[in-house]
């Protein structure tokens, strides 16, 4: 197999996968603005910190991910041009 289909197959993937990790920081977005869009009528006290907790370091872990997946599409972009 030629090295320029495997970094097109290289780079298909790495694409999948960022598509992937763009629908999940999605979901996870959505999910701390459920939780937090009512803290405007709910007391303090009441807002379930540790879900937001929780969900804001999964988001942080899916856009470093997603970040070092757009790096990786761009070198491939490169070497494919």
């Amino acid at each position: 197999m030629s090295e320029r289909l495997m970094l097109r197959g290289a780079l298909a993937e790495k694409n999948r996968r960022r598509m992937d990790l763009a629908a999940q920081a999605e979901g996870l977005i959505r999910s701390l603005k459920m939780h937090l869009l009512p803290a405007s009528a709910v007391p303090l006290r009441d807002i379930r910190m540790h879900e937001v907790l929780a969900l804001a370091h999964t988001l942080h872990e899916t856009w470093d991910q997603y970040m070092t997946l757009l790096r990786e599409i761009e070198d491939l972009e490169r070497e494919l041009a």
